[in-house]
């Protein structure tokens, strides 16, 4: 059996990177896995070979964060594009239409989702209003050129609904995205155009849980989304207004241009509902239930993870403070924070716990 020559120097590069990626992934994600699948992806496709050596350690850290060892179908697609500036090929990673169902799915948004490209020749047609309905027989044989795709999922109510695009509308999409030349929109045009319909079908989802919330951010970045689709859950203000401005604000964190503080509303915004103690450090505490938690990626590039109380956000860069948010939504918590100029930055998070902690959901995942 003949056996592929690995490059010594990425092979170097990405086992450098591995302390790193344990830290970013998630405990299921093999992250031994996924570099070896990093490889054998770039030494299989010609302009994956020529990616930068950067480029393929990055693909791996947005694998990591999104939450996936698996590159290709039902992973992240590797994806060679050209990057004019640098003057090479990059690796950039594509979300699989089946991840973005798999997330969402393990966010508890939906129960079940899926996808289907509709022929030219199939018996197809649908009907919107207080009643809606779709009827898809697909046609055995020739099939005729592909006309459409449309999405059906269920809530967790049991109720269901779908989203249906036209070819014209997936043909926009990927004259957006980066990969319009090669990768799958190039070889599987059928699958790109599921996971172009699933990905406007999940959008409605957007902020259930920080993998979704990183993955969908992965796919604006490449697929042609961030420019015409727009957040379903409460946008992340360009303010993080403070109820009580101080006399003298703390100028020790530097903003981002996309966070920086408006002026001070003219009567102060209603306090939490729980009353807020400080401790001699500056820490404030306040007791709140958790609600649902969002994210916003800052000029750097860097996620502000963030929640909203009473109309006030508070907010912090420290995924581990992220997940321990994510978990306990819904539950009583002590929250600690310290007021930052017109920002309220989070720096612990206490859930205040009755019952067992939940078991490790591992084996509910399909790998």
């Amino acid at each position: 059996m003949a056996t592929t020559k690995q490059n010594p120097s990425l092979a170097t590069m990405l086992e450098a990177a591995l302390p790193d990626l344990q830290k970013i992934a998630p405990s299921y994600v093999n992250v031994s896995r996924l570099i070896a699948l990093a490889i054998e992806a770039q030494q299989r496709n010609p302009l994956l070979a020529k990616c930068s050596l950067v480029s393929v350690v990055n693909f791996c850290k947005k694998c990591a964060e999104a939450g996936t060892d698996r590159i290709g179908a039902g992973g992240m697609w590797a994806v060679p594009f050209w990057n004019e500036e640098a003057g090479c090929y990059e690796m950039v990673p594509m979300p699989d239409w089946r991840l973005l169902i798999e997330k969402t799915k393990k966010a508890k948004a939906i129960l079940h989702a899926t996808a289907e490209a509709v022929y030219r020749n199939d018996e197809f047609r649908y009907e919107r209003g207080l009643s809606p309905a779709l009827i898809h027989v697909p046609k055995l044989g020739d099939k005729g050129e592909l006309v459409a795709a449309y999405s059906v999922y269920q809530l967790p109510d049991g109720s269901k609904d779908f989203v249906v695009m036209d070819k014209k509308e997936i043909d926009n999409i990927r004259a957006r995205s980066k990969a319009t030349k090669n990768g799958p929109w190039v070889t599987d045009f059928a699958e790109m155009a599921k996971k172009t319909v699933v990905r406007r079908a999940m959008k409605l989802f957007e902020g259930a849980s920080i993998e979704l919330t990183k993955l969908l951010d992965i796919d604006n970045a490449v697929s042609g989304f961030g420019e015409i689709m727009t957040r379903a859950e409460v946008k992340m203000p360009t303010a993080l207004p403070s109820p009580q401005p101080k006399a003298e604000a703390k100028k020790e964190e530097v903003q981002s241009p996309d966070l920086a503080p408006s002026p001070a509303p003219a009567k102060p915004a209603t306090p939490p509902a729980a009353t807020a103690a400080e401790s001699d450090n500056g820490v404030q505490t306040i007791e709140i239930v958790m609600p649902p938690i969002g994210s916003k990626a800052d000029k750097r590039g860097k996620l502000r993870y963030y929640i909203k109380v009473d109309g006030i956000f508070y907010s912090t860069y420290d995924t581990k403070l992220a997940d321990t948010m994510q978990s306990a939504e819904g539950i009583p918590c002590v929250l600690s924070y310290k007021i930052d100029g017109d920002f309220r930055t989070i720096v612990a998070v206490e859930p205040e716990r009755e019952d067992e902690p939940q078991a490790d959901k591992k084996d509910d995942l399909p790998y």
